[in-house]
């Protein structure tokens, strides 16, 4: 199980839900690029890599406000066929990033506890709280 952690304007927290994700690989601390590969899957697997049941969206440092960190860019290409994983390991990545990814293209997670509605006794719909 590789260390995660959520991190937020120079504080990493598990009690966030809503942050920059950081991880360690190779025993160093660092980001994950978002690049085409990332999406609402990886960001699902991260989550329930941290304990939470889903995440309901994800997003580029740049535009999120939680502030920009100095650790290197770990991971790029991630991308997990699906949202089952335990871990973001289990999924492809590159461990070699581009130099194209900078501190503006890390990676964001909003991470939550998914349940379920059931509208009019046939829809289903998938709500994050």
């Amino acid at each position: 199980n590789v260390p995660i952690r959520l991190w937020r304007n120079v504080t990493s927290s598990l009690s966030f839900t809503s942050v920059r994700v950081q991880l360690v690989y190779n025993i160093q601390w660092g980001n994950i690029c978002d690049d085409e590969s990332f999406g609402i899957t990886e960001a699902t697997v991260i989550c329930h890599q941290l304990g939470y049941t889903g995440a309901s969206s994800y997003s580029r440092a740049r535009d999120d406000l939680f502030g920009n960190d100095s650790l290197p860019t770990l991971l790029s290409n991630v991308s997990c066929s699906t949202s089952s994983y335990l871990v973001i390991l289990q999924c492809s990545y590159d461990d070699t990033p581009p130099s194209s990814c900078t501190l503006n293209d890390h990676v964001s997670v909003t991470c939550c506890e998914l349940y379920y509605v059931i509208v009019d006794y046939s829809a289903i719909i998938h709500v994050c709280d």
